[in-house]
């Protein structure tokens, strides 16, 4: 992940210490307050959003979630301020005195979904009940990764703004899951959100299989190499067996091509218009997906 220089956010604690222990008043959150707007439109199929509406007196930590359904990616910080509203005005809440400050960016890429917390550390006192707005850094929006430096082509974004409550019935942020599943499986997505290869490659590694090569389509395939059972950085030899999935980024679904593909005759390559040429010793086939079903064939000499 490529780390860029984009805004202040908190990173650390100078002096090291605790934070100087606060109890907040009680204070009744008055009636009419406005119904807190918590998703942050940046541009056509790009989301901010808090995983909750309320959080509960004193809160800690809260959960942001960023959805991306387009084909481009989005530069972001995980920095932020906060605000209180009052009287109809929205009032600075001002940070401690022993907070450091550093200026990274990361990449939210095409079809992903990042989940990160904004916390309340570095505030002089904590939350009273009331109503409350975070506001992050500015945004950067691109067709690629290089594109997202300050000289690159991209189109800026004003900072995103979400509004939450504070009380003291509510319940504490649930958080997001974790990004994790038992051995042989993934946990489903949004049927807007794709799987990376790289999730492929942890799937069978979690079954104790080891990829050799992973080669991507022009599509959402990708082809895998593995073998089971094989010790870290042992080399292949001549003659040893692997096996060939195909795995579909876009739904999670795997396809067993070989159950047995010597190394020497195993030479897999993307094929024109999307799936695979493979090379075998019995001869070269193609494999992929035609409309939406899963196809093998021995190709024509």
């Amino acid at each position: 992940m490529k780390k860029y220089l984009l805004c202040l956010i908190v990173a650390l604690m100078i002096s090291g210490c605790a934070a100087p222990a606060f109890e907040p008043p009680v204070v009744a959150a008055p009636a009419d307050l406005p119904e807190p707007v918590t998703e942050w439109t940046v541009t056509d199929g790009i989301t901010i959003r808090l995983m909750n509406k309320e959080f509960p007196v004193g809160v800690e930590q809260m959960t942001i979630i960023m959805e991306n359904r387009t084909d481009q990616v989005m530069l972001y910080g995980n920095g932020w301020s906060f605000e209180r509203y009052e009287n109809g005005r929205w009032i600075p809440l001002p940070n401690r005195e022993n907070v450091g400050f550093t200026a990274e960016g990361y990449t939210l890429y095409e079809h992903k979904m990042d989940v990160f917390h904004a916390s309340t550390f570095a505030l002089k006192k904590s939350l009273a009940e009331g109503l409350y707005r975070v506001t992050g850094c500015s945004l950067r929006v691109a067709d690629d990764e290089e594109n997202l430096s300050a000289n690159g082509d991209h189109s800026s974004y004003p900072a995103y703004q979400l509004e939450f409550i504070v009380s003291r019935n509510a319940l504490p942020d649930r958080g997001y899951p974790e990004e994790s599943a038992e051995p042989g499986k993934l946990l489903p997505k949004e049927d807007w959100e794709w799987y990376t290869p790289w999730e492929a490659l942890r799937l069978f590694e979690d079954s104790g299989e080891s990829v050799w090569r992973f080669v991507e389509d022009e599509g959402s395939l990708v082809a895998l190499l593995h073998r089971p059972d094989t010790p870290e950085n042992e080399y292949l030899n001549a003659g040893d067996l692997l096996s060939l999935h195909l795995f579909d980024r876009a739904t999670g679904e795997i396809f067993a091509v070989f159950d047995e593909l010597t190394v020497e005759s195993g030479n897999v390559s993307s094929a024109e218009g999307g799936g695979f040429d493979i090379e075998t010793a019995e001869g070269r086939y193609y494999a992929g997906r035609t409309d939406g079903e899963w196809v093998k064939h021995q190709a024509a000499l």
